[in-house]
């Protein structure tokens, strides 16, 4: 198979669609022209080919840049719901486009691990998207606040919904009632899969690892792609940011100068977390914490194993695994 329209015809593999073609196509249709994607595909005109592509390609930057403030958005105004508890999250902003939201509401899952539904308002509606948690069932959920609701619909682990702007509180607290009623019948689960020693484990265990998680795929509902944890890390130093306005953050933790046994540590691989930037700047401002302090500390971590899909320019080898931090936090064990 090859396209001829983002840079001539090139062959293309399982992974460049997932990866380059599919999030241009998708975007088209979550905040540009739908129709875009569609005559991308279609057009045998090579010139047209690739005007549509630019266009698709401009248009999944936007949506890159979107979602990004959606989430760290959210992710402020969730904390002081997370903070007290709060078995579910119910958010809503006039600033946030309704195409993305389903995407920063799945974001926000993985880092707290409860229901979460974002609205776009939009005058006096608001449309909202919600994501779910393993064995709780969002659209039980929904239909118990129906009566709220303008229209709704959806599967158990997501949904969408429209009501009025200002129900929206109502529908918070008529949401969390419903959810302690627990309509999945299976309780939270842990928010992770299994505790890895990283500090005693060398990089080529976990190389092996991700090998065999891949095995697994596809990941999706019902089949979540497995989340670790390790406990009591050290920072070796402050995290970097990273990306154009430091919206991303890169880890290095301290390990032992080997692997036990031999080969490198799996600790000397770093971890990248994607836009949390500003969440990590809001938790240091909150805690009063400074560089010094965050060394000193132990630290708790959650992460994703994942094939590194990064392919440089100039064909340079690589490093196999990506390590995807989903949370961190103080250590409970000093």
């Amino acid at each position: 198979m090859s396209v001829a329209g983002l840079d001539g015809a090139f062959p293309v593999s399982a992974t460049s669609i997932a990866y380059q073609v599919a999030p241009r196509l998708n975007a088209c249709g979550r905040i540009g022209r739908v129709q875009t994607a569609l005559d991308l595909l279609m057009t045998r005109d090579e010139d047209e080919a690739r005007r549509l592509a630019r266009e698709a390609d401009e248009t999944n930057e936007r949506r890159k840049q979107t979602d990004l403030q959606v989430k760290e958005d959210a992710v402020a105004q969730a904390r002081p719901f997370a903070e007290q508890g709060d078995c579910g999250l119910v958010l809503g902003s006039t600033d946030w486009h309704r195409g993305v939201i389903g995407i920063s509401a799945a974001r926000l899952v993985e880092i707290y691990n409860v229901p979460t539904i974002l609205f776009a308002i939009e005058g006096q509606e608001a449309r909202g998207s919600a994501r779910s948690i393993p064995g709780v069932d969002v659209k039980a959920a929904l239909d118990r606040c129906a009566d709220l609701l303008v229209r709704y619909g959806g599967h158990p682990q997501a949904a969408g919904m429209s009501l009025h702007a200002a129900d929206l509180d109502a529908f918070r607290e008529a949401f969390l009632k419903a959810l302690d009623v627990n309509p999945g019948g299976g309780g939270v689960p842990e928010p992770y899969d299994l505790e890895l020693p990283l500090e005693l484990m060398g990089a080529d265990e976990i190389a092996s690892l991700t090998r065999e998680i891949t095995l697994l795929e596809p990941f999706g509902e019902g089949n979540r792609a497995p989340v670790f944890r390790t406990n009591g890390l050290r920072l070796a130093r402050p995290p970097a940011m990273l990306g154009r306005t430091g919206e991303h953050l890169r880890f290095a933790f301290a390990g032992p100068g080997r692997a036990s046994g031999s080969g490198t540590p799996a600790l000397s691989r770093e971890f990248i977390s994607f836009g949390s930037g500003r969440a990590w700047a809001e938790m240091l401002r909150v805690e009063d914490l400074r560089s010094r302090d965050l060394l000193d500390m132990r630290w708790d971590i959650l992460y994703k194993l994942e094939p590194n899909t990064w392919r440089p320019r100039n064909r340079a080898a690589v490093d196999p695994v990506q390590h995807h931090l989903v949370d961190i936090k103080p250590s409970e064990v000093s």
